[in-house]
């Protein structure tokens, strides 16, 4: 069960460690079919630095993207997993 937030639950899904990004941009654009779900999946990083002081980027929840929605059920509708890993490049 998600938390609510002004109307919006929230959801955890895990994903393959890596491919984070990957799946956030195709859940998306498969999301922004459907506009009137009011829904994204969102992925966190956090800013860091290589003990050279190079900036990179690192994820603060590896393998793991959330699920804004504001009808899970809607969601429920629409294939955001992907059975095969390979789908995500």
């Amino acid at each position: 069960m998600g938390f609510t937030d002004a109307g919006c639950e929230y959801y955890c899904i895990m994903v393959v460690s890596g491919k984070e990004e990957n799946y956030k941009k195709k859940a998306n654009e498969l999301l922004a079919l459907r506009a009137e779900l009011h829904s994204s999946v969102q992925f966190f990083t956090k800013s860091m630095k290589t003990s050279k002081g190079e900036p990179y980027q690192e994820a603060v929840f590896p393998g793991y993207v959330f699920l804004k929605t504001d009808s899970l059920e809607q969601v429920k509708k629409i294939d955001l997993m992907y059975e095969d890993a390979e789908k995500i490049d």
